[in-house]
């Protein structure tokens, strides 16, 4: 068993450079001055490079697990997924398993030698729309809310063995549940219920379970946290958005706010709110961002979508230690995981992986400045676990995608850039490099070679050791399997 490390760098971005190229060229034929023509040729390089930068300066790879074998089928669906790292830097992830006869809370974790799993209490999944919470404290105790087989909402805690509560009886249907703990360890659980319509906020306290109810019809929770004097921070949708807030003494309460049924909630070190929400009005269906300057919501969009192609469900908002905003999200028509990063109107955007276009069952946590996401995927039936650093302990494991790949780092580049392959299968591979006219430029490597993973180095020369024009070119490796190709830019 082997993990397979892709890295995935989304085709538009080098199209959008590409389309770039073509259009600066355009713009400046357009001119009939030679002098002006001249003088925008001289400054075309500055503003590429600057085009190009913001593109390489973010670039990572991203590595793959595949935790859980989950039969794709409604039946087989996993059902939201909640994520949580020990003190010993190994992931837990939770997720409701649905069954003909009687769906399990699932637990599956990494215990530095192999992903374990257990099943623990009955759970109702019908007409559930998110995953358990889960939380682990410093003394690395386990804390998980979910909704129990009464289709109430119960609380779990482990620190040896597993006990439970119910901490609300009456909501018959409670399909939206978010979870926090603070830092004192208490649980926080914010959840809806269909029947009744209402916003819930259960915390626990003491030892005894408190339930406040926030009438008002809004179907949706958010997200929970909790600020560092350990308040909550509620964010609930349904037509509009409310977010609620408790100073101490009383909820503040801001209303019509106008995010959407799937928004996320997070504070920045200034307690500051910041949100990243689908947005569907005026026939746009985006991925937006808002945060709060000197008291006025500022809104940005982060990825564009249309009624073809709907972008931003699913997504979760978290910041790094260097203040970068970071959003996974769904897109639902095109069946991707996505992640964008950035802040206020500057944003990046990347695919994560293609799952098909329903149950993305999506969490996302930052872990040491470390990226995480975890996610459910139905064309290949595996609950998945992708991450921006390989997690020490997670290689030989059950791997994705047993097949060949090539991937191109940095890209675009200038100078040198490294190609990355993977060979299913030992055999005699040619590698070629094609300008975009199609001419052979160069061949890069042509041998025999074992399967697994393979490193090139391509120093942007031709076949007579000169420096490559800037441009774009198509890299081509042929095996015994097939081909794979990818574009590379020199700048």
């Amino acid at each position: 068993m082997k993990i397979d490390i892709t890295y995935i760098k989304p085709e538009i971005c080098i199209d959008q450079l590409f389309l770039t190229i073509t259009y600066l060229n355009f713009q400046i034929m357009k001119v009939s001055s030679p002098f002006c023509r001249q003088f925008f040729l001289l400054l075309a390089p500055l503003f590429l490079t600057i085009f190009v930068l913001s593109f390489t300066t973010q670039a990572q790879y991203w590595y793959y697990s595949d935790v859980d074998s989950i039969p794709p089928g409604y039946n087989g669906n996993v059902i939201g997924t909640g994520m949580a790292f020990d003190q010993d830097g190994y992931p837990h992830i939770f997720n409701y398993h649905p069954r003909l006869f009687g769906s399990k809370l699932h637990h599956t974790w990494w215990d530095g030698f192999g992903w374990q799993d257990e099943e623990l209490v009955g759970v109702g999944t019908g007409g559930i729309n998110t995953g358990p919470g889960v939380a682990i404290d410093p003394e690395n105790h386990i804390h998980v809310a979910f909704r129990n087989d009464q289709y109430g909402i119960s609380y779990g805690f482990f620190d040896g063995e597993w006990q439970y509560e119910t901490v609300d009886a009456t909501t018959n249907s409670a399909s939206w549940l978010r979870f926090t703990i603070d830092s004192q360890n208490r649980p926080h659980i914010a959840y809806t219920g269909v029947d009744q319509g209402e916003l819930r906020y259960a915390f626990k306290d003491n030892g005894n379970w408190n339930v406040e109810v926030f009438p008002g019809g809004f179907g949706t929770v958010g997200s929970i946290v909790t600020d560092q004097l350990d308040n909550p921070h509620i964010l609930s949708s349904m037509a509009y958005s409310i977010y609620r807030y408790f100073n101490g003494t009383e909820w503040i309460v801001e209303d019509n706010l106008p995010f959407s049924m799937d928004s996320y909630l997070v504070l920045d070190e200034n307690q500051q709110p910041h949100v990243s929400f689908y947005y569907t009005g005026e026939g746009l269906y985006d991925l937006r961002y808002a945060y709060k300057n000197a008291g006025e919501w500022v809104f940005s969009v982060v990825d564009p979508g249309t009624q073809q192609n709907k972008i931003g469900w699913d997504n979760i908002i978290r910041i790094d230690q260097e203040g970068v905003f970071h959003i996974v999200y769904f897109a639902h028509n095109a069946g991707l995981v996505k992640h964008a990063w950035g802040s206020d109107d500057a944003w990046n955007t990347e695919i994560i992986d293609y799952i098909d276009i329903w149950n993305p069952a999506i969490d996302f946590i930052i872990d040491n400045n470390l990226l995480y996401i975890s996610y459910h995927d139905n064309i290949e039936g595996w609950l998945r676990l992708a991450s921006s650093d390989p997690v020490v302990g997670l290689h030989d494991i059950k791997g994705i995608h047993d097949k060949s790949y090539m991937q191109i780092k940095p890209n675009p580049f200038r100078g040198k850039t490294n190609i990355d392959a993977f060979l299913e299968n030992e055999g005699i591979i040619s590698l070629d490099v094609y300008n975009s006219t199609g001419e052979h430029i160069l061949c890069l490597a042509s041998e025999n070679l074992s399967a697994g993973r393979h490193s090139f180095t391509w120093d942007a020369n031709g076949m007579d050791g000169r420096n490559l024009p800037a441009g774009l070119y198509l890299l081509i490796m042929r095996h015994s399997s097939g081909q794979e190709s990818a574009k590379a830019i020199i700048f």
